[in-house]
Order: C-alpha cells, then structure tokens, then sequence
C-alpha cells in the first residue's frame, strides 16, 4: 500500500512530540485514573443513598424462613435423633426383633439371634386322676364300666421355654451419625455476659489480712454454794402376781397343693443360655433420624400492639427432609417432604430487626409446699414454638 508523503510527515512528528514530552503522557494518565476513581465513588454515594431510603420493615416468605431455620440451628431443633438398643442382650418381643432385621436390610446394624429352647420337667403334689376300668354286669346282662379314680400324688407336666439373644453393633457408615447425648442450645446475651475473671488482676486481690488482736479472758464467776437435804424415800408396793393362763396350740392349716419342682430336660441348651446371660451387655446410642427445615410462609399480616410497637403473625410450613433409613424405619415410616404447620408472632425492633417471638406454654412442676408436702403448680415459661412432624396423617390419608 503507498502512503503519501505527507502522511508520513505527520506520523514522525507526532512520535517525536511523544517522545519528547513524556512529562505530558504521565499526566494524561494520573487524570485519567483520578477521572475513573471519582466515577466509581460517585457510584457507591449512590448505591448507599438507595439502600438508605429501603423500608427495613418490609417482610416476606423468604426472609421469615431464613428466620425461621436460623431459630432453628439456634436452638437445635433442626434434626431429630432416634434411638436403637445395642449390645449383646435378649429380646424376646418378635416384633422388635423385625425392627433389627429391617435396620440390617438396610444396612444400617450387624445383626445376629440366636434362639435357646428346650422343655423343663414340671412335679408337684396335688389331685391326680387315676384310671382304672371295671366292667360290671347290669341287671339287664350289659356290661358297664367306671374309669376315672381320683385321690392325691405326684402330678408330672412339661413346660416349653425360649429365649432370643441377639447381637447388634452400628456400621462403620453410620457411626458419623452417632452422638453422645442429644444436642443442648447454649444462649446467652452477649452484652451481658461476664468478663474472664482470671484474666484480671487487682493489686487489693493478694492483699493478706494481717490483723492481729491480743485475746481478752472474761473475769471467772464464782460458783453458787450447794445446799444437800436428805428425803426419806417410800417403799414400792410389789405388783400382785397374774396366775398365767395356759394357751391353747394354734391350728395348723393343712398343706395345699405344693408348688410346681421344674427341671430342664436338655441341661446342655440351659448350660449355654446361662452362659449367654452372664456376657449380657446392653446399650443404647443416638443416631440422627431426619431434619427440619422451612419450606415456604403464608398469610402473613403486620400489625401495631398495643404499645404501638410493631408485630407480625403467619403460618411457617416445615417438612421434614434428608431422611435417613433408621429415621424411616423407627418413626413411623417417615419419608421426605412430610409437611407440618407452625404458627408464629415476630416483633419488629430496631436495631435488631425482625425477631421471632417465643410462646407462653404451661409447664407443670412439683414445688414442696409450707407444710412439706409436694404438690403440682402449674406455671407459664417462654418456649419456641417447635414444629411436631406426625407422619401418620399421610399414612391415613394415603389409606384411603
């Protein structure tokens, strides 16, 4: 391509002016980056003069279930733990043993039964029955016969026995699901919360009470003089002697119907079973059964109190959710997104915002009285209004 001669002039003159001022190219460049910082402050005075003139009263669904989940983190309301019985130990009861073996379906627990039974050989003394068959000859040439005998002996029976011994550990899957005890909130005010009190130290503190008085000895009181009066002393008249009555011999009821002398009949499998008793080790462990959480709030209203101070009520729906396969099996066959109703009141303050109330619920407690006895009173404590998810309602529901 051909360029002229004098575009190339202008193009040489204007790479020489540039590199010959660079005191200028250097100030273009601090004007132009104070230019940008002044744009973008101007542009935060904006962003802070809208969020000022936001109405921080305002409420809705999302913010009351963010509220609401955080109460219920707080609180540690938001997972609900089951229990299942651990060890080596006899459980009887057939259906709590289809508990255990859906749990090991699931692949929840190790589980092991093992069944002990055998017959005991029962003898007492009482009313036995003898049989014994006499044939006669009627009057009208037939023959007839008694058979039954009865008077007192020894009477055998057999007696069926069985026990169940299971054992039952936790997987290793799960056991990150165990805790030692159920969770306890700790809520305190940190306002008001009380300084390290080993952290501070005050001269006055290692100050030693060095305060030393002599001891002051009371004057001693002489003792008052004894009088002695001699008093003639009565004789006792002797008691008149009570002829003694012979007593008649109690009766004696005769002996009853002894009590039943049982003994096994397979000593190996009562040998084994009392063995199995005697390692007998039974626990019990907390394992997480499923959580709750808000889904979405309804009917919300905002109103004045009567100390014209600033209230909200609405209805939160909570459902249940990650559903564990113990938390399925033991309460009640609870599945995911079972949905349960719970009614709150909030109170609008401002430097805190939107805070949800607690309830007033009655709480009956047993308080020693004046006169040492208990009795029941009944008083109002705050609590928050924890939501009950029932799974049977959709159970029934589905029935029909």
């Amino acid at each position: 391509m051909h360029i002229s001669k004098k575009k190339q002039y202008l193009c040489t003159r204007n790479t020489m002016e540039h590199a010959e001022n660079p005191q200028q190219s250097r100030l273009n460049k601090q004007f132009f980056i104070m230019k940008t910082r002044y744009f973008l402050f101007a542009a935060a005075v904006a962003l802070v003069m809208a969020s000022c003139g936001v109405d921080n009263t305002q409420l809705d669904s999302k913010k009351i279930n963010k509220l609401y989940n955080e109460k219920l983190t707080e609180l540690c309301m938001d997972k609900v733990y089951t229990t299942i019985d651990t060890g080596y130990y006899e459980l009887n009861d057939p259906s709590q043993r289809y508990v255990l073996q859906q749990l090991a379906s699931a692949g929840v627990i190790d589980y092991k039964v093992e069944r002990f039974a055998w017959y005991n050989k029962c003898t007492r003394i009482g009313n036995t029955v003898t049989k014994v068959v006499e044939f006669y000859c009627q009057d009208n040439g037939e023959f007839d016969h008694r058979q039954n005998v009865y008077g007192k002996g020894e009477i055998i029976s057999y007696e069926f026995e069985e026990h169940f011994m299971v054992d039952v550990r936790i997987k290793r899957k799960y056991q990150s699901m165990l805790v030692d005890a159920l969770p306890v909130p700790y809520i305190e005010d940190e306002d008001l919360a009380a300084p390290l009190y080993d952290n501070l130290e005050w001269p006055t503190d290692a100050l030693e009470n060095n305060e030393a008085w002599p001891v002051l000895v009371a004057p001693a009181i002489p003792e008052p003089p004894v009088e002695r009066k001699d008093i003639k002393c009565k004789p006792k008249k002797e008691a008149p002697k009570v002829q003694s009555r012979p007593v008649a011999p109690k009766r004696v009821a005769a002996p009853r119907e002894s009590k039943p002398r049982c003994v096994s009949v397979d000593m190996a499998t009562t040998t084994r079973y009392n063995e199995a008793k005697l390692a007998e080790n039974h626990g019990e462990v907390l394992i997480l059964a499923y959580e709750i959480a808000a889904l979405k709030c309804r009917n919300i209203q905002i109103f004045n109190k009567e100390d014209n101070s600033l209230a909200a009520r609405c209805e939160v729906i909570v459902q249940s959710k990650n559903v564990t396969p113990q938390g399925h099996i033991l309460e009640s066959d609870i599945i995911d997104g079972i949905p349960a109703k719970v009614n709150i009141t909030l109170t609008y303050y401002v430097d805190k915002g939107w805070v949800i109330d607690s309830q007033e619920i009655e709480v009956t407690k047993q308080v020693r009285n004046r006169k040492g006895k208990m009795e029941n009173v009944v008083t109002k404590e705050s609590a928050f209004p924890r939501p009950e998810i029932d799974p049977t309602h959709v159970l029934r529901e589905y029935a029909d």
